[in-house]
């Protein structure tokens, strides 16, 4: 399970990058385009920075996606181990089971066959 955790944080963390990445890449854009746009009057919201917006957005999703899904994998591996769990026992009472039927059987035929007479034994 810890394996898990372990991947689940590595996945993180690299959505987490990829969002800083995406941040970095295009920041410097807003920032020449901000100080364009201060003397300039307030103008409405570029596409880039739609994009960047939707991206962000798409990102944390993902994570959330992904998140959810390694937390339903960790409850079907529970599940599965329970299952193996009650395989083994049910597999342990099968295998009783089945010595107590071959010794039954075994008793069965011994009580058919007839006894034969021991050989005689010459005593001198």
């Amino acid at each position: 399970m810890k394996s898990l955790e372990k991947k689940c944080e590595e996945i993180n963390e690299g959505l987490e990058n990829i969002s800083k990445t995406m941040t970095e890449a295009i920041l410097p854009y807003f920032e020449e385009k901000s100080i364009i746009e201060e003397e300039k009057e307030e103008q409405p919201r570029s596409k880039w920075e739609e994009l960047l917006e939707i991206g962000i957005i798409e990102v944390q999703e993902n994570r959330k996606v992904t998140s959810q899904r390694l937390m339903n994998l960790e409850r079907n591996t529970d599940l599965l181990e329970q299952g193996l769990v009650s395989l083994v026992a049910q597999v342990g009472v099968l295998e009783y089971n089945m010595g107590i039927f071959v010794t039954a059987m075994e008793r069965k035929e011994n009580e058919k066959e007839p006894t034969e007479p021991s050989p005689a034994v010459d005593h001198p």
